[in-house]
């Protein structure tokens, strides 16, 4: 059975700090200074409707679950959990619930049930995480967490989640990993019925985007640029691996992610002139693309083409239904231009419910 613990989740936080570091693909959050336009408003000029959410039965307790890692867990009631990934606080803030504990950080997946329950504004305030009494720190974990952890577990119960977007070789990515911590979490939470919900969103979104495929769409060759002035890919993909938004692109089919030639994801001017994918999307700001005036830019088939373009997020990494289906809109809006999906506006303030890739006529 799972036991409340407070004071002690201080030093888990540390170590997660120590083993993860701060700066994982995961837990960055839409870029801080992304443009916020009034123009690209998600509304529709017909009357919509969001599908319905499927008939779920309900949690039964005492509940006894299977973290991503296979560890059972036995609880007696709804679990109190505190976030320490973004992926995580996404999830919640889709159920409409804030974290019970957490960072805060005004940009991140918090939209839009506002900030955790209790705000840790320094991971290492003890007072502050042992107000929260929470059952689970929510972690990702595949593949195996690093050793250390096994020390975390003498003083909270972690609970396990997938890592998607990190293209992780032994466990679940894309959108399968999105779906499996979705249905997870609403268990803990028992909320099936709001994580089924989610599930349908998601599920309805690529139902849609699909429509917009056609056989040219599908081979198209895409890359996404990092937030800097130089050729880095943003985490999108990988040398080996498609990440979580490259497997959806597949999907959907409207488009192929370009296989990196090096492992740092950092691109010579002339390594990238020879990928020349047919559709680029840089992440540096509103007019990134029409001011970038580099020589190898210019001879680039996209920029040629005019499928050289400005994303408004923080890059494609891609972590759960919420962040899937705003690049997949913004993707679609700048990529399919008779398509008629508005641009989804700022990430930080989307809500999945009201996308047109959700909403049926």
């Amino acid at each position: 059975m799972v036991r409340r613990r407070g004071a002690a989740i201080a030093l888990v936080i540390a170590f997660v700090i120590a083993a993860c570091g701060t700066s994982s693909p995961d837990s960055t959050g839409p870029d801080s200074t992304s443009p916020d336009s009034t123009s690209l408003d998600s509304t529709t000029s017909t009357t919509t409707t969001e599908a319905p959410a499927p008939t779920v039965p309900p949690v039964e307790f005492p509940l006894t679950i299977t973290d991503a890692l296979g560890r059972e867990h036995t609880i007696d009631g709804p679990a109190r959990l505190g976030c320490v990934t973004s992926r995580c606080r996404e999830i919640l803030g889709g159920f409409g619930v804030a974290p019970a504990a957490s960072p805060y950080e005004p940009s991140d997946f918090y939209f839009p049930v506002g900030p955790p329950e209790y705000e840790v504004s320094d991971v290492a305030d003890l007072e502050a995480w042992s107000g929260a009494n929470i059952d689970f720190a929510v972690f990702g974990g595949v593949p195996a967490p690093p050793a250390s952890y096994a020390l975390v577990e003498q003083f909270v119960t972690i609970f396990y989640v997938h890592t998607p977007g990190q293209t992780n070789t032994d466990g679940m990515d894309g959108i399968e990993a999105a779906i499996w911590n979705t249905r997870a979490l609403g268990q803990l939470l028992d909320m099936n019925v709001e994580a089924e919900a989610e599930i349908a969103r998601l599920e309805q979104a690529i139902a849609t985007a699909s429509t917009f495929s056609t056989p040219e769409r599908a081979t198209r060759s895409f890359v996404s640029l990092a937030n800097d002035p130089g050729y880095r890919e943003d985490g999108t993909t990988s040398t080996s691996e498609p990440g979580s938004f490259c497997t959806l692109l597949i999907e959907v089919g409207l488009g192929e992610c370009i296989e990196l030639p090096t492992e740092d994801r950092e691109m010579s001017a002339e390594a990238f002139l020879a990928l020349d994918p047919d559709l680029i999307v840089m992440h540096d700001g509103v007019d990134s693309v029409a001011t970038r005036s580099d020589p190898t830019w210019q001879r680039l088939s996209a920029v040629q083409n005019g499928t050289a373009f400005d994303g408004q997020g923080n890059g494609y990494r891609t972590i759960g239904v919420r962040s899937m289906i705003w690049t997949l809109q913004e993707f679609i809006h700048l990529t399919v231009p008779d398509s008629g999906i508005d641009h989804p506006g700022p990430l930080d303030r989307f809500d999945p419910t009201t996308s047109p890739l959700v909403l049926k006529d």
